[in-house]
Parts: C-alpha cells; sequence; structure tokens
C-alpha cells in the first residue's frame, strides 16, 4: 500500500500490522480508489502521520467501492475524517 507518512513505524504500529498478518485484514488506506497516496489523516503541531484506519476482510476488499480522507476541518478535530463506500448484493 501506499502513505504520504513516511516515518518509521512505531510499536503499537508494529502490533496492529501483526494483528491484520493474522486475521487476514487489509488497510483501505493508500489502497484503494479515492486514497491512492495514502493520505495524511492526522494534522498536529508537533508533526503530521496516518494514524486514521479503514481495515477490511480479504472477503469484503473487493466490495469497497472507494475510501476517502476527507479534508481537515481544524476547528473540529486534528484528525480528518476518513469514509468508504461498500457494495453489497442485497
Amino acid at each position: 500500500r501506499n502513505s504520504e507518512d513516511l516515518d518509521l513505524v512505531c510499536t503499537r504500529g508494529k502490533q496492529l500490522l501483526n494483528v491484520c498478518k493474522n486475521f487476514n485484514l487489509l488497510f483501505l488506506n493508500g489502497r484503494v480508489l479515492g486514497d491512492n497516496d495514502g493520505k495524511i489523516t492526522c494534522f498536529r503541531w508537533n508533526g503530521c502521520s496516518v494514524v486514521d484506519y479503514a481495515l477490511c476482510s480479504l472477503d469484503l476488499f473487493d466490495s469497497i467501492n472507494i475510501f476517502e480522507v476527507n479534508p481537515l476541518i481544524s476547528h473540529l478535530s486534528d484528525h480528518c475524517a476518513i469514509e468508504f463506500h461498500l457494495s453489497l448484493p442485497f
């Protein structure tokens, strides 16, 4: 997957990656139409990073149409809202 966050993966990040590997989960960030670059999701005084994720199972991955990191609304939060669109056969 792609990511605009070029910093090293921290300990908690490595733990999350291990959970994803053990349970066959995929990050939508940086991997799905709408966020091909893995946009930054957190803007703090001491730096910016990708810390807001959407994860899905391998079974659901093909049902994800789009994943987006919305623009920052700085007077509400230092995190961007994320959203994804899921198509299910009903």
